[in-house]
């Protein structure tokens, strides 16, 4: 262990019993630059020098596995370890992105996906069906170069696609879960007194829906868009229809 702990210090390279010097390990692309047989044998070398100082056996190997990698983690700094793990097409493909893809699918599946889907869909007006379905297709997927694959997933690295909106089926019944009050087809509603304007759409009955559009106004309690006009705090100034109709331009409100 001495002689050992001198080569370590002076930065030699370790001898064989011989007396000759071993070229040192280096890896290209993650794979060992020595011949098949010389990395064969200097992968059991370690594994035996693992086991006499760690323990374990070459038939029950993991407590020599834990303390390689305890010590690659202490010693090793994270660029270097990156580098490691990227390096290697098996920890990239095996590992790295099976992890990735979990969360992906974790994420797409969260409210936080449900929230980005649904903001998306009614930035700056509601987009409908076919405009979505295209924003959606456009954000995470592409052109595939793959014969008889029109599309493939957008990724960020190899095997790791990027997180996908909700698709609109699914956009629509988060949508519909949302409890936004009663919600009359104005059609159906005032049928008797349309028959000769056939008018279309939705409305919402005012003493339902003030109260619960204060509320959510309250709830947000941001102070630089909430105005009290002069009024006590959590006083609300409702006008209806263009210039404050019906209550006048500017000058009487209904307060509540």
């Amino acid at each position: 262990m001495t002689n050992q702990n001198e080569n370590i210090q002076s930065g030699t390279h370790p001898s064989t019993p011989g007396g000759r010097t071993r070229p040192p390990t280096h890896l290209v692309k993650g794979k060992s630059n020595l011949p098949v047989r010389t990395a064969v044998k200097r992968r059991h070398e370690t594994m035996v020098a693992a086991s006499v100082i760690h323990g374990g056996s070459e038939n029950y190997p993991k407590p020599a596995l834990d303390g390689i990698f305890d010590t690659l983690n202490k010693r090793c700094k994270l660029d270097s370890m990156q580098q490691y793990v990227l390096s290697n097409e098996t920890l990239t493909d095996k590992v790295v992105s099976t992890v990735y893809k979990k969360n992906v699918s974790s994420f797409e599946k969260s409210s936080t996906n449900v929230k980005r889907s649904i903001a998306t869909f009614y930035s700056s007006g509601i987009m409908g069906k076919r405009k979505y379905q295209a924003v959606r297709l456009a954000l995470s997927m592409k052109k595939s170069n793959r014969k008889n694959k029109n599309r493939s997933s957008v990724c960020i690295m190899p095997k790791c696609p990027i997180p996908k909106l909700l698709t609109y089926n699914n956009l629509v019944h988060e949508i519909n879960k949302i409890e936004i009050g009663n919600v009359f087809s104005v059609e159906e509603y005032f049928q008797d007194a349309t028959e000769d304007d056939l008018v279309r759409g939705c409305f919402r009955k005012l003493e339902e829906f003030l109260p619960r559009l204060a509320q959510f106004y309250l709830r947000k309690d941001r102070k630089e868009s909430l105005k009290w006009f002069g009024y006590p705090q959590g006083t609300l100034l409702v006008a209806l229809g263009g210039d404050g109709c019906p209550f006048g331009k500017m000058k009487v409100r209904a307060l509540f």
